[in-house]
């Protein structure tokens, strides 16, 4: 074999070498570090969390996102653990960065048993993040049905509009949750709400494509003939989506209110 070669051979070993060695350390250094009250929180290990609590960590402590351990064991559904938590004075209406609660973490997620927990322990189901969201809304954003009905057996304000005029309703129908959008529906939330464009839930159906939840929508008592702040109908939206099929019921229910 060349020289060339073989010098070439001795450096991808030692560069590989190094690599595994490095990856080795770096292992290494991670199993060192001590647990966290988040990753244990995470994890709904609750002999951790209590011993970390013992040994002066907050209950309340905040990560980088502003996040508490309670939100991080609500969005993973770490039912103990929410008990121990709150047990321990954890703040159920503490806000992240962007003023997220547990129970929005809860609702955002999925955890239908952590939205009932946090509920029952006294969540603020009307509260508020920075950009006006509710839990009801963050539910309703990830099509998340059955939290949102606990939601709203729980007496949350289905119309309840964000700070750019979104509604549960419209969340759900941009994002096409068809379930959630019956669900709304049939609890009475308002299908004509406008968002800050003007737009109704039954635009936003039209512009992703969503068929079932545009008949829903009309159905509903959707104002077809609708205009948003610049004019056009959901028609026009449609068409310019190329959602062939739903311009076809659309025109076909205005035809019918002639």
């Amino acid at each position: 074999m060349p020289t060339k070669e073989l010098n070439m051979s001795k450096v991808f070993i030692i560069l590989f070498t190094l690599y595994a060695l490095g990856l080795a350390l770096a292992a290494a250094s991670f199993a060192a570090m001590p647990e966290s009250v988040f990753t244990a929180a995470g994890r709904g290990d609750t002999d951790a969390v209590r011993a970390l609590i013992a040994e002066g960590k907050p209950v309340d402590a905040r990560d980088e996102e502003g996040r508490t351990p309670l939100m991080i064991a609500a969005g993973k559904g770490q039912l103990d653990m929410l008990y121990e938590l709150i047990s321990k004075g954890a703040n159920v209406n503490a806000g992240d960065k962007v003023g997220r609660s547990p129970l929005m973490y809860a609702a955002w997620k999925g955890q239908s048993q952590a939205v009932k927990t946090l509920i029952a322990t006294g969540s603020d189901i009307e509260a508020q993040s920075k950009n006006g969201l509710t839990p009801l809304m963050y539910a309703a954003r990830f099509g998340n049905t059955d939290a949102v009905k606990i939601l709203i057996d729980a007496g949350a304000d289905l119309n309840h509009r964000s700070k750019s005029g979104l509604t549960a309703l419209i969340s759900s129908a941009w994002y096409g949750h068809a379930e959630t959008v019956k669900l709304l529906l049939a609890q009475g939330a308002d299908v004509n709400a406008q968002d800050e464009e003007g737009r109704i839930a039954l635009f936003h159906a039209a512009d992703g494509g969503y068929v079932e939840i545009v008949k829903t929508m009309i159905a509903g008592g959707a104002d077809v003939a609708a205009k948003d702040k610049d004019g056009r109908t959901a028609v026009e939206v449609a068409e310019l989506r190329g959602h062939t099929e739903i311009v076809n019921i659309l025109k076909e229910a205005l035809a019918a209110k002639k």
